[in-house]
């Protein structure tokens, strides 16, 4: 779908106008060094859905509650490979990278159903590093994260329901909750009520 917008006016000259087309957000691609192991970790532990499962490439995905499976995330074996465009591609892209690990610019995020379970399951894992414990967000939610194999950070947190209940049980009021969250009263109620 293509929209026409107008560009920046600086006084009442009007530098341009350009056509858009919108693009669509499908998911996120992680360099992997193994994965089988990586395969088995998202969709065991983390409780994604394989959608497709090729030798050196696999994308997962959750079920919405639309019931619609929306591809989320991708694991590449051998990602400089797929850049350089060496047997991925008609013809080699020239593009040269090197991976590396604990780059500390992106996280994947994961809403969790019992955020205490998971975060012993994760401690039990071997090649998992916890980057911190469990602690709670200034704006309510509980959260910790930690390191898959890769050295991508994840973090695992409770939901904004899910916290709403806690503080509910916990003697706050639903406006209170709503100051803590940032967000209306309506909201945190809706919160409430669909839980």
């Amino acid at each position: 779908m293509l929209e026409r917008v107008c560009c920046d006016i600086i006084g009442s000259k009007v530098l341009g106008e350009m056509i858009i087309k919108k693009s669509r957000w499908l998911g996120t691609l992680l360099n992997v060094s193994d994965i089988e192991k990586s395969k088995a970790f998202y969709s065991t532990v983390m409780g994604m859905e394989i959608i497709s499962d090729l030798p050196t490439h696999v994308v997962l995905g959750n079920v919405t509650e639309y019931d619609a499976l929306v591809p989320l995330l991708g694991l590449q074996y051998d990602f400089p490979a797929l850049v350089a465009g060496d047997g991925y591609t008609t013809q080699p892209t020239g593009a040269k990278i090197e991976m590396s690990t604990k780059i500390h610019n992106t996280q994947i995020y994961f809403e969790v159903d019992d955020l205490d379970n998971m975060v012993a399951e994760l401690k039990s894992i071997e090649g998992i590093e916890i980057l911190h414990d469990i602690v709670e967000l200034s704006y309510g939610p509980r959260s910790m994260r930690f390191y898959d194999y890769d050295k991508h950070i994840v973090e695992v947190s409770e939901s904004f329901g899910d916290a709403a209940k806690r503080f509910l049980a916990h003697g706050f009021t639903v406006e209170e909750i709503a100051e803590r969250f940032g967000d209306s009263v309506n909201h945190v109620q809706q919160l409430l009520d669909d839980e």
